[in-house]
């Protein structure tokens, strides 16, 4: 099974990476204005998002809206030694900075709390993903670990 998900995973990394600049803003567009309009994002104390990396779905957009609304907006940091990942507050797009794996992540301090992850939209990348949700994501599995600590709440 592991050897499928590597193949699975390089030959989903091969297709994405081939995506010209303009299609990936077009299809993250599609994707952040459907979550912008959706009862999921209005029911949602605060947002977990990501750095895109790699021609993923950019989060940007939801960003600048979570902010303007006055929104807490959280992106991952990684602590590799740990193989942990905390999530820190971000008040402003100029606060992420390179991190681990070359993928930016904020210089903050304040974390969100297990508790709020309960009413938390979690937005996370992925190198594909099922119609039922299920997710295949780079294979360091800090996001399998950081939704298995969120409980059924969070979306």
């Amino acid at each position: 099974m592991a050897d499928e998900k590597r193949s699975f995973r390089s030959i989903l990394n091969e297709a994405r990476s081939a995506l010209a600049a303009e299609r990936v803003r077009a299809l993250s567009d599609a994707v952040q204005l459907r979550l912008l309009k959706s009862g999921l994002w209005r029911s949602a104390s605060c947002a977990v998002l990501y750095s895109s990396k790699d021609n993923e779905v950019l989060t940007d957009r939801i960003l600048a809206q979570a902010l303007s609304a006055g929104r807490r907006v959280f992106y991952p940091k990684i602590d590799r030694a740990r193989r942990a990942m905390r999530l820190v507050r971000v008040t402003d797009p100029a606060e992420l900075a390179a991190g681990a794996f070359g993928i930016a992540e904020p210089a903050g301090s304040e974390a969100i709390t297990a508790e709020d992850l309960a009413h938390a939209l979690i937005c996370v990348p992925g190198v594909a993903f099922s119609v039922r949700g299920e997710r295949l994501g780079r294979g360091g599995r800090y996001y399998d670990r950081l939704l298995s600590q969120t409980g059924p709440g969070p979306t």
